[in-house]
């Protein structure tokens, strides 16, 4: 999983530089939440939650809660009229990695000693963010 987050970074911040057409489309309507996420929360913050259902069990709707969140997310960043106006070309690759992917970029490697060998893997890291 994370290392096809790194290549999914690394795309995105290759593309900035170049060409954003097609990598983030705008839209003219607003952001919609799916309608499911509240039902479902408030399903599960029912005190009365049958706990007898094999098919919907408080496990099951949590994960599938989830799924709707993340997807959500995706959707809402498509969505989002700051990142589709262009001005992420103007935004570091922190910015880039918090707006368009919701992860923090950890900086903390940027000014290591990249001479010594082996990298650390928090310098690999940073590197797959990077180059």
């Amino acid at each position: 999983m994370t290392f096809n987050f790194l290549q999914l970074v690394n795309t995105c911040h290759n593309r900035i530089g170049n060409d954003l057409d097609g990598l983030l489309v705008a839209s003219a309507e607003p952001f919609i939440a799916n309608p499911e996420i509240l039902a479902l929360e408030v399903e599960l913050a029912n005190p009365d939650f049958d706990e007898t259902d094999i098919i919907r069990t408080r496990e099951k709707l949590e994960i599938l809660l989830e799924g709707y969140k993340e997807r959500d997310k995706i959707r809402q960043s498509e969505q989002d009229k700051d990142i589709a106006l262009n001005q992420i070309k103007y935004m570091g690759l922190a910015s880039v990695c918090a707006r368009v992917l919701g992860k923090k970029l950890d900086k903390s490697e940027q000014c290591s000693v990249w001479d010594r060998r082996p990298l650390r893997k928090t310098q690999v890291r940073y590197g797959l963010f990077v180059y």
